[in-house]
């Protein structure tokens, strides 16, 4: 199952990556605009691993976790491996692929 959750899309995936690099946060992203952050929450720390590859893509691992923000409804995720992708949008002026500021 995917998930929506503002500018963020929260794919489900089979396995982990390698080389991935293990983060100390539970923050999938930041508004660069709002300053809002998209954040994992599970009843217990231990529930939630946050991970990072060498281009800076994330992905997570859950028992089972909620996603908020200030601005967004608060959903929930099943638990499962999800890699984050970032919505982006062309630029017809810079003649560039963006990603959406939130």
């Amino acid at each position: 199952m995917n998930y929506r959750h503002g500018d963020l899309m929260l794919k489900r995936i089979n396995k982990l990556p390698k080389k991935l690099k293990k983060l100390n946060h539970n923050v999938l992203a930041h508004g660069e605009t709002t300053g809002h952050r998209h954040v994992l929450v599970a009843e217990r720390e231990n529930m939630i691993e946050l991970f990072e590859d060498e281009q800076g893509r994330m992905y997570f691992k859950t028992d089972g976790a909620t996603v908020r923000h200030e601005e967004h409804k608060t959903i929930t995720i099943e638990p499962g491996i999800y890699f984050v992708e970032h919505e982006q949008e062309y630029d017809p002026f810079s003649e560039e692929i963006k990603k959406v500021i939130d």
